[in-house]
């Protein structure tokens, strides 16, 4: 499966390729003021040839990474898709009570809590109900 092209990638390509296109305007714009090479049509390729190698290249490296960079920065992010596997669940550990120290070495055990008292035996005078005419 493979992901779809991010928009930055796409304007980053974009930024280049206007890049090299407005580095090479530069150029002929550069031969024809600096360098008096005519602006006549059949000179353009003259104009370009004027300017020296070292600017040709600065000026190309220039303007093609920045017109790469300014596409790469302004474009928006993509959003990626959420993934939609669940993740592992991990199992679930006994809780054990919390039972404070007492300061031997002997290990602690837990005790249950005391249970309610039972009620008292019924005895023959209750019984009888001569507990109730008193």
């Amino acid at each position: 499966m493979s992901a779809p092209v991010e928009g930055k990638v796409w304007a980053a390509t974009a930024g280049t390729g206007a890049g090299a296109i407005v580095s090479t305007l530069v150029l002929w714009v550069l031969g024809v003021t600096c360098f008096g090479v005519s602006t006549a049509a059949e000179s353009a390729g003259q104009a370009v040839a004027a300017v020296p190698s070292p600017v040709v290249g600065a000026i190309g490296l220039g303007i093609t990474v920045g017109g790469t960079f300014l596409g790469g920065y302004l474009a928006k992010h993509t959003a990626r898709p959420v993934p939609t596997v669940d993740p592992p669940v991990a199992p679930v550990a006994p809780v054990v009570p919390f039972v404070p120290s007492t300061g031997s070495s002997a290990p602690v055990v837990a005790k249950a809590p005391n249970p309610a008292p039972e009620p008292a035996p019924l005895t023959a005078e209750v019984a009888n109900g001569a507990e109730m005419s008193a």
